[in-house]
């Protein structure tokens, strides 16, 4: 594309000298336009420690120019996931060599002064093209005009230009001056506070207690994240500075911070403050925490998205259009990623392109950008938290932390920015001469290599620590992937295990599961015995777990006999005649005895005294279709709730017995309901419930059994093979892996009882009194065609399901015992 001429170059005024602002001040000046940025600060002060530089970001920054080594940029070998109470490894991904082969960069951890600094040099120094950004320090803008377009200063000054930029952060203004109305930042109600501390390597070297930090060369790139399960409390430490500075990141829940509305990056607070959120971790833990010195404490408040990010010649970006909470470490990226797009966008327009060109910008960008927002809520384990308000903006499922690392890290920008303006403004669009120094690798360019993250065990090793102080001997290296390789997430383990990336003939399986105590055997499967499979959490249960299955979303998973059933029963269109199938099939028996389903209400809610309180009330279900809708109708069934009414046609049906079924898909949504009145009571398992019980937070009225044995193990219906319907081996051999683990289990009571409690946020007397009620099969393969019939003549009476619809019950079942 031509370079332009002076007269027809741009001036634009950028508000704010954060991250976003000045990369687009690079790419700005870069495509030929004069840039002024006004920054109300002086830039004195080191605020924010260190963050994240992922390959879909640092992929341009180097292209124009940047120096991560120059720069003390520390490329991630890995991120490792613990425990805080027993420092015990129980996941690890590495990222070595893999990352940069993949995605086109190395995922790096900065000081966040050090990236600034870098991007203050590309902004105004003399090299590269273009006329150097003016900054203007001090400066503070208290007014913004859209329509003219301009700004006003403090002093009463205004300043105008061609096009505005806000980048001044989540507090901004510029919002309201867009939207026409506030979108204040609120407090999180997980984590809502945070704290930011940096510790010197050399501190921790120098104490016998603490040495253990870097003994195995940590500092050269491995990410920590400790969990405290039973409060929620996470702690995240990463090098930055070229190893020679930890950056430590406490995230937190604080009563009293409810009530928050400004952040603070600068409101100091006293180590002890530290020491005590985190007063259930591990001494040896404790004892680098003890390390800290001149801790930051702030409110981790979130805004949704918005609508639009512009109005007329008036654009918001970075914090300013998408604040983000610290958890998928994209916040800057994500202004990064604006900045290079605005340069693009605008690349030879002049004053009349501009509305169009910015509409192209919000095109490419706020979509992704609002995707990432809300991932931010959630840690890179926690997927299954933000997995529904997701898919507002995505048009794929982004359910898992393989998925959240591929649309992060593997988005192309430049590439998406120059298709939407060689389809939208000239078919031969190229980028300014010179707008690159090198060559901004394209994921789309990269080698043939499919990106899966899978739970896979193999011979192959690359060595790994154990976050322990203890193990201080085993060293850490990468293997390089090759083309056409599966890449697999690690093993589960407390111990030192071996993984790698490896060539696989078969895709490991992906199995749902529910992530409560009744999983343990799937846990010990993998942990003890190889299993190889994906496990993938489903907390909102086995109606989720069905639409995944139908999807192909997953493969295998274990779930409640009566969601199953009525999930194959209940649905007319399961039938030849429509051309489905149904998804799945029963294939093993999971557990033996009955589900305990306790009945719950809200703390304060005293016109609810009884079960018989809740006959044509509101009863909240996770999906319809669940296990918790299915037991509603027994319950009404057994309470003689169900009313018969005449059909249209000959059939006598039932009419719902109760005013509403409110669908809440998860069990949090499901407490929060009966307190907040959206629901009058809930049916979830007893023992997962009665915390809450004993916390305060909701209320038990009565109890209800399945009539049959609670959990079956189902299979796609794409993994029976042949007229035969012959399973597919890997299911069988990650059935006979099962067998393993409830053997397991069963021998290892105390290790059962101490992993319940540990990990699954259950008390130990609450495991033990588990244990008594429950019994698994010696062998799960199969399924007592007997239980089926059962369940389905159950479900009949209570009017779940309906003589004639659906599946019979032999043809639910793949696999008989």
């Amino acid at each position: 594309m031509p370079a332009l001429t002076q007269d027809q170059s741009l001036d634009v005024i950028i508000v704010g000298a954060g991250i976003a602002g000045l990369a687009a001040g690079i790419s700005l000046r870069r495509a030929g336009h004069k840039v002024r940025i006004f920054e109300r600060s002086e830039l004195n002060n080191e605020v924010g420690a260190a963050i994240h530089v992922p390959p879909n970001a640092n992929r341009a920054l180097v292209a124009w120019g940047l120096d991560p080594g120059e720069n003390k940029f520390v490329p991630s070998k890995g991120i490792a996931i613990g425990s805080g109470a027993t420092l015990q490894q129980f996941d690890f991904t590495p990222l070595g060599d893999f990352v940069p082969k993949v995605f086109g960069g190395p995922l790096y951890f900065a000081h966040r002064v050090d990236l600034h600094e870098s991007l203050k040099k590309l902004a105004m120094g003399p090299e590269g093209p273009g006329k150097p950004v003016e900054l203007n320090l001090g400066v503070h803008v208290v007014a913004y005009n859209p329509e003219e377009p301009s700004v006003t200063l403090s002093s009463g000054i205004v300043k105008k230009a061609d096009l505005v930029i806000a980048a001044d952060g989540v507090h901004s203004i510029a919002v309201e001056a867009i939207l026409g109305y506030a979108h204040k930042p609120e407090p999180q109600a997980f984590y809502n506070g945070c704290y930011r501390f940096l510790i010197p390597a050399a501190e921790l070297d120098a104490d016998e207690e603490t040495a253990w930090w870097n003994k195995n060369g940590e500092k050269e790139g491995l990410m920590r994240i400790y969990t405290a399960s039973r409060l929620g409390n996470r702690f995240v430490s990463y090098p930055c500075r070229g190893g020679e500075v930890w950056n430590c990141v406490g995230m937190f829940h604080d009563e009293e911070l409810i009530g928050a509305t400004k952040e603070d990056w600068q409101t100091p607070v006293d180590k002890s403050h530290v020491l005590k959120t985190f007063a259930e971790f591990h001494p040896s833990l404790q004892a680098v925490l003890n390390k800290a010195s001149d801790v930051k404490r702030w409110p981790l408040l979130y805004r949704g998205p918005v609508p639009t990010w512009t109005k007329e010649k008036m654009i918001i970006i970075g914090d300013a259009a998408h604040p983000m909470l610290p958890h998928q470490g994209q916040g800057g990226a994500q202004g990064i990623e604006d900045g290079i797009a605005l340069g693009i966008s605008l690349s030879g327009a002049t004053c009349e392109d501009i509305k169009a060109r910015l509409a192209l910008f919000e095109k490419a960008r706020r979509h992704r950008a609002s995707a990432i927002q809300v991932m931010s809520n959630a840690g890179p384990d926690q997927a299954e938290r933000v997995t529904r308000e997701v898919a507002q903006y995505v048009s794929v499922p982004l359910d898992s932390q393989a998925k959240f690392a591929e649309y992060n890290w593997g988005h192309d920008i430049v590439d998406t920015m120059i298709q939407l303006l060689r389809a939208s403004v000239d078919a031969k669009f190229e980028l300014p001469e010179g707008f690159f120094k090198g060559n901004p690798f394209s994921p789309q360019n990269a080698p043939n290599i499919t990106i899966r993250w899978y739970i896979y065990k193999t011979t192959e090793a690359i060595s790994l620590r154990p976050l322990s102080p203890a193990a201080t001997s085993t060293s850490f290296s990468t293997a390089s992937p090759k083309p056409a390789l599966r890449v697999n997430r690690l093993h589960h383990q407390t111990r030192p295990f071996t993984t790698t990336i490896i060539m696989s003939a078969q895709t490991p399986l992906k199995i749902g599961f529910v992530p409560e105590h009744f999983s343990t055997p799937l846990h010990f499967a993998q942990k003890h015995y190889g299993l190889s499979a994906e496990l993938v959490p489903f907390p909102s249960g086995t109606g989720h777990m069905i639409t995944s299955l139908r999807s192909g979303e997953i493969d295998v998973a274990v779930g409640l006999t009566e969601g199953w059933v009525a999930g194959l029963g209940k649905d007319p269109s399961i039938d030849a005649n429509f051309g489905t199938d149904g998804g799945y099939r029963l294939v093993g028996t999971y557990v033996e005895t009955p589900l305990c389903w306790a009945i719950s209400t809200g703390i304060n809610r005293p016109e609810i005294q009884g079960v018989d309180s809740l006959k044509g009330g509101k009863i909240g279900v996770s999906r319809i279709g669940s296990g918790s809708y299915v037991m509603g109708y027994v319950l009404a069934d057994q309470r003689d709730w169900l009313v018969p009414t005449t059909a249209v046609g000959t059939d006598i049906e039932t009419s719902p017995p109760f005013s509403d079924f409110v669908v809440l898909n998860t069990f949090k949504n499901l407490r929060d309901a009966v307190n907040n009145e959206t629901a009058d009571f809930f049916m979830w398992e007893h023992f997962t419930s009665k915390k809450y019980y004993d916390s305060g937070e909701i209320r038990r009225v009565g109890e209800i059994y399945t009539p049959w044995s609670s959990w079956k193990i189902v299979a796609s219906t794409k993994l029976l093979e042949g007229a035969e319907k012959k399973l597919d081996e890997r299911v069988e051999e990650a059935m006979d892996k099962i067998n393993e683990g409830i053997k397991h289990f069963e021998e290892h009571q105390d290790e059962a009882v101490r992993y319940i409690s540990t990990e699954l946020d259950y008390s130990e007397e609450d495991a033990r009194e588990w244990l008594k009620t429950v019994k698994f099969p010696k062998r799960v393969q199969g399924v007592d065609k007997a239980v089926i019939d059962k369940t389905v003549n159950i479900l009949k009476k209570a009017g779940v399901l309906i003589e004639g619809w659906g599946m019979k019950p032999e043809e639910m079942v793949a696999k008989t015992r």
